[in-house]
């Protein structure tokens, strides 16, 4: 009998599901702090890393049945929302709070 397994993209958004169900956001009450920043900042990262993970797996399954090379996995599908977040929207959480615009 042949044990039918679960598609690796699938396993990985079914954990990025779990995470999402499970992820409790900051609540920032009275007036914010640096520390209320960088609790913000950790939920989108916890969120961010999820989502990189699905990514990734979309590129492990490309590189295994497609014949997309291990570099081209490593270099467009790993890390592909962080690198976007990290001088934008994680920058700002972290170090544009507070100031006028």
């Amino acid at each position: 009998m042949t044990k039918i397994t679960s598609h690796p993209v699938e396993t990985a958004l079914q954990e990025h599901a779990r995470i999402c169900r499970d992820l409790v956001i900051t609540s920032i009450v009275g007036e914010p702090d640096h520390s209320d920043a960088l609790d913000l900042a950790d939920d989108l990262d916890v969120f961010v890393a999820s989502v990189d993970k699905v990514v990734a797996a979309f590129g492990d399954y490309a590189a295994s049945t497609l014949d997309v090379s291990r570099a081209n996995v490593q270099r467009f599908f790993h890390d592909q929302l962080r690198n976007a977040l990290e001088g934008n929207a994680i920058y700002e959480i972290t170090h544009g709070w507070g100031t006028e615009k």
